[in-house]
């Protein structure tokens, strides 16, 4: 086992299970009833059925796709690297995890922007 097989497993199981499996999830087989454990579980989106309906299958959508792109992009880095200890490639293997959790965060703002222009503040739909 060398030093880059942790760096591309945890490249992977990032953008696999936080991205593309969640989001597959959230997206078709999400609670049906509004749940205080499990789901994505906002103010907004447990305003009222819809809003959690609409909130689950928006994000899960937009996590899963993102999944595959960050996939992709991790796997082209990793193939590009693989290998070079050099200060740049040691740079990359740092940042890389902190874009995959940018575009996470940023999925989770796209959705409650999503929410609130689709539903009013009482998770009544426009």
């Amino acid at each position: 086992m060398s030093l880059w097989d942790p760096v591309l497993i945890y490249d992977s199981v990032f953008a696999l299970f936080m991205m593309i499996v969640m989001g597959y999830f959230l997206w078709k087989h999400h609670p049906k009833q509004i749940s205080v454990f499990v789901g994505y579980r906002t103010s907004y989106s447990t305003k009222s059925i819809d809003t959690w309906n609409f909130a689950h299958e928006y994000c899960g959508r937009l996590l899963w796709k993102t999944g595959w792109i960050l996939e992709l992009i991790a796997f082209i880095i990793n193939l590009h690297v693989y290998g070079s200890l050099d200060d740049s490639v040691l740079f990359i293997r740092k940042v890389l995890p902190f874009i995959q959790l940018g575009v996470f965060i940023i999925v989770i703002i796209l959705t409650e922007v999503s929410l609130r222009k689709n539903f009013n503040k009482d998770g009544e739909k426009r």
